[in-house]
């Protein structure tokens, strides 16, 4: 994923504004841990997409990045029957793919 890079949403975040499984957009920069003190800076916290069809409510004040939406990474339920004591899988990742359309 890269700057410039065509992306789909790929979970219902915030339906009543729009964000919404299949919602398209262009990746537009990346929020780095060393933004926050302590922070790593090779660690991606949040993906900036310019969403096409957002009309919501903004999350930035310019108007320039009205359709800008942050997505940090989510823990998306994992729905499959393990037995007692077994470790559970985790996985924890942007609700984001690389698009192409």
């Amino acid at each position: 994923m890269a700057v410039g890079a065509r992306v789909r949403v790929t979970y219902n975040g915030w339906v009543e504004e729009g964000i919404t499984n299949g919602a398209m957009g262009t990746v537009r920069d990346f929020v780095y841990s060393d933004c926050f003190e302590g922070g790593d800076p090779n660690r991606i916290e949040a993906v900036l997409v310019e969403l096409d069809e957002y009309n919501g409510t903004p999350f930035f004040q310019q108007a320039e990045l009205r359709k800008v939406i942050p997505f940090s990474r989510i823990d998306p339920e994992i729905d499959v029957s393990y037995k007692k004591g077994e470790d559970v899988p985790k996985r924890i990742q942007f609700p984001l793919r690389l698009a192409f359309a």
